[in-house]
């Protein structure tokens, strides 16, 4: 991001695309959203209504089919055929006319209805004795549940028609249901009451509830389910649409709660409408319905994708308007960042050209915002930086002509002239706290170059001090309510403690003149403490911030001084302590140092006559033991010479070595060193000794380099 930090223009522009693009998303959400909820409002709605038009539906069929069994098994007119047709002493005739109007019954009611592929009159046995399709006059009823349902049925305590639920029909290849009800005897028979048989309907469920449950605006991804609630589980009865699964196969265990959960709500009784996944995985919106006359839960649902697909082209269009309103709005950020940006950099090109050292820099910004106001306070700091710089450099001068190598008295008193010139005060002094070591204050004034002398140099014993002004007239001050207090910033007086490194060395102070009044003399007594009322127009009024800053650098300078007079003060005594030490301390060593002179050449001295001393009892012994040597008749006494030759030999070299040594201490301070030739050197030492070595078993050979050896000796 740091292409970004570096450019404002860059930031208007992204801070303008930013505002734009959270704007625009903000209207894409809140549109969205809107939108989402108005299509899931709408859709539910649709599926509400389709839900409560197919329950009914539904609702209505099975009362239908109720209804035809309850006619056609209740009333007097098939009871008493079917009671003709099955008593043994009725004649052949009327069994015949009893079975043809039976037949006609069933078959006119199965006319009646698309639904019905079978009405049969069977006996309680479970045998067919009348049906519209004659192959199944005299068989066996195939579904023994049907027919053992129906008889408990109808001899309940309240005979009740007998609904089997769906099933699936091999033979017919067909998923139906059944309805059942006993056919009694009628009352007028000697058989009242009885069960002649029982009548069962059987219908498609193709041309029945599954049409229902297609027949309505399903969309693309529309579908309906029937469930049906078993102890562990939900049962879908019809085929659903995108489910490869055929009616009464789908089965959905109570253990997952998460799938198709309105299905097993609907199919126990509970109705509503919810967003949820489906038993396939698929995010749809369902509508769930409870049937109670058949205990089962109808579901109407569709997909969210299909129900939200108005949203994308929303979010689409949103889009290309974003786009188009980015354009815009990146077209139009150009000239508003530039009316933003070059002013701005102008200010940056003059503030470095400040930060350069030009304090001349103009800012050519004509501006009524915040950006004009920005401008003219930067002239207004330029100016006066500009004014506090020369200030600076007048005070820096000052200070170095103040602080060169004068006495104190002299550059105090240029430092008060300087405070004068540089605050246009009338008057100035220093007052220091006995700085010379003497009793009492000190104080120093100065005025303007009008006067013949501008300062004078006083002592003032605690009392008053007395200013010499432009004039030429005397004013004199009270010292003790100015000396050794907090800055002071009297209607007249002003004042400026004088700092040390550890304690407080004086003041500065500056006094400018009230305008005098009407009849009033020039001439009076300066009380700090008298009201500011009574005095003319204040000091403070007259100087400004820069200003007292100036008299606080000179208050420092003045510190500087008087320390800097310590210090040398000091410096000079450390400096003659320290000539008297070193001049005691050079006495002594130049004592010390002759007595040493002394006692080495003493030591020298002795050394070489106690070595002329033993040189000529050794060059005896070693002449006798030469004698010894050429007179020995015993290889004993040969021994013994010749070990006392050697100790005379070793004491002999011992001397020599040690006067050669006193020789070097006495030419040590003449040695120079010149370039010598090795090869040559031991070629002399090789032919000096050569002679000697002959009469010794001593082998002396010479062997010499083929490029001369020269060194520094």
């Amino acid at each position: 991001m740091r292409w970004l930090q570096q450019s404002l223009h860059r930031r208007i522009l992204v801070a303008l695309a930013f505002v734009v693009l959270f704007a625009m998303v903000t209207l894409a959400c809140v549109a969205y959203m809107t939108q989402r909820e108005a299509l899931e409002k709408q859709f539910s709605a649709q599926l509400n209504a389709a839900a409560d038009s197919k329950r009914a539906q539904i609702s209505a069929w099975v009362a239908e089919r109720e209804s035809d069994v309850m006619f056609l098994s209740g009333n007097h007119f098939t009871r008493q055929h079917l009671a003709t047709f099955l008593r043994a002493e009725a004649a052949a005739e009327e069994k015949v006319n009893a079975a043809e109007v039976l037949h006609e019954s069933l078959a006119s009611l199965q006319r009646s209805r698309v639904d019905y592929n079978r009405i049969v009159i069977a006996s309680p046995t479970g045998e067919i004795l009348i049906s519209p399709t004659e192959q199944l006059v005299g068989q066996r009823i195939g579904n023994r549940a049907t027919l053992e349902g129906t008889l408990a049925a109808g001899q309940a305590a309240v005979p009740d028609i007998y609904i089997q639920r769906i099933e699936y029909n091999e033979k017919l290849d067909l998923y139906e249901m059944c309805f059942g009800r006993v056919i009694r005897a009628p009352d007028d028979s000697p058989e009242a009451g009885a069960i002649l048989g029982v009548l069962l309907v059987a219908a498609d469920m193709s041309q029945s509830v599954y049409h229902f449950l297609e027949d309505w605006p399903m969309g693309e991804t529309g579908t309906a389910v029937l469930a049906l609630a078993e102890s562990d589980g939900t049962r879908i009865l019809n085929q659903v649409r995108f489910d490869s699964a055929k009616p009464l196969e789908r089965f959905i265990p109570l253990e997952e709660p998460a799938i198709a959960k309105p299905a097993q709500l609907a199919a126990r009784g509970d109705e509503g409408t919810t967003l949820a996944i489906d038993h396939l995985g698929a995010s749809v919106i369902t509508v769930y319905r409870f049937i109670p006359e058949m205990q089962w839960g109808l579901v109407l649902k569709m997909d969210t994708s299909e129900i939200f697909a108005p949203l994308r082209a929303l979010l689409n269009q949103v889009l290309l308007i974003a786009i188009g309103v980015l354009f815009v709005t990146t077209l139009l950020a150009f000239p508003i960042a530039r009316t933003l940006v070059n002013p701005i950099r102008e200010l940056v090109n003059a503030t470095r050209a400040v930060g350069n050292g030009n304090l001349a820099i103009s800012v050519p910004v004509e501006r009524r915002d915040e950006i004009g106001l920005l401008a003219r306070s930067f002239r207004d700091m330029v100016h006066n930086v500009e004014r506090h710089h020369q200030q600076l450099m007048a005070v820096n001068q000052m200070a170095s002509d103040i602080l060169g190598a004068r006495p104190c008295d002299e550059a105090l008193y240029d430092l008060v002239q300087a405070a004068c010139q540089l605050t246009e005060a009338e008057g100035a002094a220093v007052i220091l706290d006995d700085y010379d070591c003497q009793n009492g204050l000190q104080w120093l004034s100065a005025a303007t170059a009008s006067t013949e002398r501008s300062g004078s140099v006083a002592r003032v014993d605690g009392g008053t001090a007395l200013f010499t002004m432009r004039s030429g007239n005397a004013q004199s001050v009270d010292l003790p309510a100015l000396l050794f207090t907090k800055p002071m910033d009297s209607p007249e007086m002003l004042t400026t403690p004088i700092w040390g490194q550890d304690r407080q060395l004086g003041s500065l102070l500056l006094y400018k003149r009230p305008a005098p009044q009407e009849g009033q003399s020039l001439d009076r007594t300066i009380d700090a403490a008298s009201p500011a009322s009574s005095c003319g127009s204040p000091l403070s009024s007259s100087l400004s911030l820069s200003d007292k800053e100036t008299l606080a650098a000179l208050a420092n300078y003045a510190a500087v001084v008087i320390e800097n007079a310590r210090l040398v003060m000091q410096l000079q005594q450390w400096n003659n302590q320290l000539e008297q030490r070193v001049a005691e301390r050079t006495h002594e060593l130049n004592a010390v140092n002759a007595q040493l002179t002394q006692l080495d050449e003493m030591k020298t001295e002795f050394i070489y006559n106690v070595s002329h001393e033993l040189r000529n009892p050794i060059t005896n012994l070693k002449l006798q033991s030469d004698l010894l040597r050429s007179n020995i008749d015993s290889p004993r006494r040969e021994r013994y010479v010749t070990a006392i030759a050697k100790q005379v030999d070793i004491m002999a070299q011992l001397i020599g070595d040690m006067l050669d040594l006193l020789q070097l201490e006495k030419m040590s301070a003449q040695v120079t060193l010149s370039m010598v030739d090795l090869n040559g050197i031991a070629r002399d030492v090789a032919l000096k000794y050569s002679e000697h070595l002959h009469e010794r078993p001593v082998r002396l050979g010479l062997d010499l380099a083929d490029h001369p050896l020269i060194v520094a000796g």
